[in-house]
């Protein structure tokens, strides 16, 4: 785990010439990233029509590369206090992946630009308490008089509601999602096995909540 005066630090004197907010600025005015994603997706219907669906598929379990080196330029401008670096190493097909994810902890200045702009901002969801985070964390400068919150009551009967826990796959194997395990192809698909069996009993589908996007992709390669 580094912090964004970390990062620059590590990487040393490779980084002293680089000009952030002329690449920030670069980025926005030349688009760059949305063109190249353009163009991928151009090429991934042309090799659909040849037959070719490969590529395809390749594309469908990934972000858009330049996308997410964009992003992760971008949030090194943050204040340093605002967020870490985590750095990862996991194996996949046999190869050593590292990933690099950075870490929101404090969201406030990211959302302080749409509180100034907007008129009226409305969030709404079903998992939202406690509302006090979202007023300390995305409103810490909003007066308590200009924050109105509006809750129903739970929509499913506690009848039809049931919470169980399963430990093992259907082969037998162990359903651990610790950090540590989650390279293991061989609980992914345990998991995935299980989620199939589900579907073949559960009518009209499920919602599957994953404990991050890298661990989605990776199911969605096995």
């Amino acid at each position: 785990m580094l912090s964004i005066a970390g990062v620059a630090e590590s990487l040393g004197q490779k980084v002293d010439g680089i000009n952030l907010l002329e690449i920030e600025q670069y980025l926005k005015e030349s688009k760059i990233a949305r063109k190249i994603s353009g163009y991928n997706d151009k090429l991934a219907e042309d090799q659909v029509k040849n037959g070719d669906t490969k590529f395809t598929k390749s594309r469908r379990t990934t972000n858009p590369p330049l996308h997410a080196v964009q992003a992760f330029l971008l949030v090194l401008m943050n204040s340093d206090e605002d967020g870490r670096v985590h750095l990862s190493k996991s194996v996949i097909d046999g190869k050593v992946v590292v990933t690099l994810c950075y870490q929101l902890l404090n969201p406030s200045p990211s959302f302080q630009e749409v509180v100034d702009e907007a008129r009226a901002v409305v969030l709404a969801g079903g998992t939202m308490e406690p509302i006090s985070d979202f007023r300390t964390q995305l409103f810490p400068r909003l007066l308590e008089n200009r924050f109105a919150t509006f809750s129903c009551g739970h929509v499913v009967a506690k009848e039809n509601l049931t919470a169980l826990a399963v430990s093992r796959g259907p082969k037998g194997g162990d359903l651990s999602f610790k950090y540590s395990s989650r390279g293991d192809k061989g609980m992914a698909s345990e998991l995935g096995q299980a989620l199939l069996n589900f579907l073949s009993l559960v009518p009209d589908g499920m919602v599957v909540f994953m404990p991050s996007y890298a661990f989605l992709n990776q199911l969605k390669e096995i």
